[in-house]
Order: C-alpha cells, then structure tokens, then sequence
C-alpha cells in the first residue's frame, strides 16, 4: 500500500514509489491477500525446477501484467 498515493500495489510494482521517497507499507494483511495458492508447481519452480514461461502472461503477485 503507497500511503501518499493512496494505492494497493505489490513489492514489485511499488518499485517506482519507494525510489521517489513514497511511504509504501507493507503490512502481514497485504502479504496475506496476495499469497499465491500451494501447488506442486509452484513448489517444483521455487525449489529450482526447469521451467518455461510465456512471458505475454506473466503477471505481478497482485496481478498486474508485467510491462517490457
């Protein structure tokens, strides 16, 4: 959440706040909104797994497309 824009957004699209001295915070409710679901996937990538992406879908963890 950018407090001085009055925005929910995640720690990646934040980015840009936090480099122009916004007060971003990042309370435990927010991580737990944004919390993706368990899976054998998401273990198998996050442990290191080969995996191929299409970028055209990937998407922040709040669900922003990805810009470039």
């Amino acid at each position: 959440m950018c407090n001085t824009c009055e925005m929910g957004m995640c720690y990646i699209c934040s980015h840009d706040h936090v480099e122009t001295f916004h007060n971003v915070d990042w309370g435990f409710d927010v991580f737990n909104a944004m919390e993706p679901s368990r899976s054998e996937i998401n273990d198998k990538f996050n442990a290191g797994y080969r995996t191929l992406l299409d970028f055209e879908s990937v998407k922040c963890p709040c669900g922003k497309k990805i810009v470039g």
